[in-house]
């Protein structure tokens, strides 16, 4: 079973809130149907065209980026009938958009683009993790070498008693 309903996508399954999207058209306006319950966070981030569909990989840092990046053909993503995240995807504006380099021209006439599928707030959870990771770690840190200079310095006086000549 597809996750797309359309016959001219090549797609790669990088995680459930991540997908890797080829698309080959000739017409200008091309919809995609994404056999998801629609969601205003699905969101479309143009790849360049030098980028292989099958090389992209899951990297949560870089997934923390699309907090930073806007969208493509957001004001086209809309509910159909089926409640299904839909793409009514202008061709021609995504190459002004997003340029040339975005868009392969093909030798029958046809246009390739790639793009990412991202639900956006897989980002603000890696982001969170990355946070509360670095939080942990860093008053870890402190607590342990709180406690290994308190064992130090207990060693250090015990070993080391001054005479007293006064008793």
């Amino acid at each position: 079973d597809s996750y797309f309903d359309t016959r001219i996508v090549d797609y790669k399954i990088i995680n459930p809130t991540k997908y890797a999207v080829e698309m080959t058209t000739e017409s200008d306006i091309e919809e995609l149907i994404f056999k998801q319950s629609y969601d205003k966070n699905w969101k479309m981030y143009p790849v360049g065209n030098e980028n292989d569909l099958y090389q992209i990989e899951n990297n949560f840092l870089k997934d923390i980026l699309f907090l930073t990046e806007k969208d493509i053909q957001g004001e086209n993503h809309v509910s159909n009938d089926n409640y299904l995240n839909q793409w009514n995807i202008d061709i021609k504006a995504y190459e002004e958009e997003n340029g040339q380099f975005y868009v392969i021209d093909n030798q029958d006439g046809s246009k390739t683009i790639k793009f990412i599928l991202y639900y956006k707030p897989q980002s603000y959870f890696y982001l969170f993790l990355l946070v509360s990771t670095s939080t942990f770690l860093i008053s870890l840190l402190y607590i342990s070498s709180d406690i290994f200079n308190k064992v130090s310095n207990r060693l250090f006086y015990e070993k080391k008693t001054v005479p007293n000549k006064f008793l």
